[in-house]
C-alpha cells in the first residue's frame, strides 16, 4: 500500500530554492535511509511532510489523503532532530517520557508504554529518572515514545548523531526489528549512509532534487552512481554487501 507520494515539490525560501521538484513514493514495508549534502533540503523534506512548514508547491498525500485533508496523525511516529534538549532538572522517569507520546489518555496509556518498551528490550529501565541514562538508552526511549501509538510510518531526522558506535548499532538494530517485525515504513535522515545501508533497504539521495531513489542494491550496480559519487557509492556498497 502506498502511504506516502510526492509530486513535484517545489520550496523555497525567501526566494532561495530548497527543493525542487521533488517526486517519490513510500509504501507499506520500506525502510528509506534519506542521505544527502548539508543544505540539500532533507530536514526541510520531513518537515513538508509533517505539516510543519508551509507554502510549498506540488503535491504531498498521506495513506492516500492530500496532506490539506489528512488528520490521522496517529498513524505517523515522529523522532526529531536532538530530540535529547530536555530540562535536566526535569523528574521524568522513562515509562513518564514513553507515556507522553499517547496521542489518547486511559487506563491502558501504561500498557501501551510497557509493550513499546519491552518490544525495544528496555522495560528494566522503566522507572529510572531519564537523566539517569546514557545517551544511546535515552534515544531508544524516545523511540518508544514514538511507537506508542503504533504507527504505520516513522519518521526519524538523524537519530544517531550524537550516538558512539556500539549504541548506534544497537539503535539501528532497533530500527530493523521495527521494519521487519511490525511492519512500519521508516524514513531516516542521516549522515551515517555507510552503516544505514546494512539495515534500511533503500537509498533516497537529496540534494534538492532527487539524485537516486531505489534499492541499495541498485545503487551498488548502477555505473552512473558510481560515476557521480565514486568513493562515497564504494564505502556504502561494502558495508551493505558485509
Amino acid at each position: 500500500m502506498e502511504i506516502v507520494s510526492v509530486k513535484n515539490l517545489t520550496f523555497a525560501y525567501q526566494a532561495n530554492p530548497v527543493l525542487e521538484r521533488v517526486s517519490f513514493t513510500v509504501s507499506s514495508g520500506d525502510f528509506i535511509a534519506l542521505a544527502g549534502p548539508n543544505g540539500a533540503g532533507k530536514t526541510t523534506l520531513v518537515r513538508l511532510l509533517l505539516g510543519l512548514n508551509q507554502g510549498a508547491q506540488g503535491e504531498i498525500s498521506l495513506f492516500g489523503k492530500p496532506l490539506a485533508k489528512f488528520s490521522a496523525w496517529s498513524k505517523i511516529g515522529y523522532l526529531p532532530q536532538r530530540v535529547n534538549k530536555f530540562n535536566p532538572l526535569f523528574p521524568a522517569t522513562v515509562i513518564e517520557v514513553v507515556g507522553l507520546g499517547l496521542k489518547k489518555r486511559g487506563s491502558k496509556n501504561k500498557e501501551a508504554a510497557n509493550k513499546a518498551l519491552d518490544f525495544l528490550g528496555i522495560t528494566s529501565l522503566r522507572d529510572r529518572p531519564l537523566t539517569s541514562l546514557s545517551g544511546g538508552q535515552q534515544q531508544k526511549v524516545f523511540l518508544a515514545r514514538a511507537l506508542v501509538n503504533k504507527p504505520e510510518l516513522l519518521i526519524l531526522d538523524e537519530p544517531s548523531t550524537a550516538l558512539d558506535p556500539e549504541s548506534r548499532h544497537s539503535f539501528f538494530s532497533a530500527l530493523k526489528k521495527i521494519n521487519q517485525e511490525q511492519g512500519v515504513a521508516i524514513i531516516m535522515i542521516t549522515h551515517d549512509s555507510a552503516s544505514a545501508g546494512s539495515y534500511a533497504k533503500k537509498l533516497l539521495y537529496l540534494d534538492k532534487t532527487v539524485i537516486f531513489y531505489d534499492s541499495f542494491k541498485i545503487f551498488c550496480q548502477s555505473e552512473e552512481m558510481s560515476a557521480r559519487f565514486g568513493g562515497f557509492q564504494h564505502l556504502i556498497c561494502h558495508q551493505h554487501q558485509g
